[in-house]
């Protein structure tokens, strides 16, 4: 073969359940004979052996993000990620093994875990949460170890917190615009007008 094809998820995850069992040689022929020709993973003993381990693949991308310069932050909120996504998910995990069943079933837990007493993640760090999983699925795909990015369809009920929305009413708005001297004022408001709203300070407007 000139190039490794792996099976889709759905496939060899079937293998794996109908060919548990071993012929009078203690042979897994099915298993044996596919994992000969990089089809799916091999086994060592009565486990499965990850030829693309979930941890193994996103340590490097971590790796490569330091080495193309990636912000110091940047690589802080991927590392909280990759940390909420092994909650459920565990590291030894063949990416290739991984179902959109898993996927869903990852945020359903991660959305109700407490990591403190009585205290859940944020809508808005869910959301973060899901966009990067997403990216480092996308790597994954464009690196053709999975065909499909299975956490395309989690959709997280959305990146803001509904609490720190504030109305403003058209005139409203169009008072203070129209009171400006100039242009960099009008800036400044904006900015200063979102910064309180993000702070939970303006509720109203005379």
């Amino acid at each position: 073969m000139e190039k490794e094809v792996a099976l889709d998820q759905h496939t060899s995850l079937w293998i794996q359940k109908i060919d548990k069992g071993s012929n009078a040689y203690g042979v897994n022929d099915l298993h044996s004979n596919l994992a000969k020709i990089v089809l799916i993973s091999p086994r060592i003993g009565n486990e499965i052996q990850s030829k693309f381990p979930l941890k193994k693949y996103l340590q490097k991308y971590i790796e490569d993000g330091i080495k193309n310069g990636k912000h110091a932050q940047t690589i802080d909120k991927w590392k909280y990620t990759i940390q909420a996504l092994f909650r459920f998910i565990s590291p030894s995990t063949d990416i290739r093994d991984i179902t959109e069943l898993d996927a869903k079933s990852w945020y359903d837990s991660i959305s109700n875990y407490e990591f403190k007493p009585n205290k859940k993640y944020s809508v808005c760090t869910l959301g973060k949460y899901v966009k990067l999983i997403r990216q480092f699925f996308e790597e994954f795909k464009d690196m053709e170890i999975i065909s499909r990015n299975l956490f395309r369809k989690i959709r997280s009920a959305g990146n803001s917190d509904p609490s720190r929305k504030v109305y403003v009413a058209k005139e409203v708005a169009s008072y203070f615009f129209e009171n400006c001297p100039d242009y960099q004022l009008k800036v400044l408001i904006v900015v200063a007008t979102q910064f309180l709203q993000n702070r939970g300070k303006v509720k109203t407007y005379p």
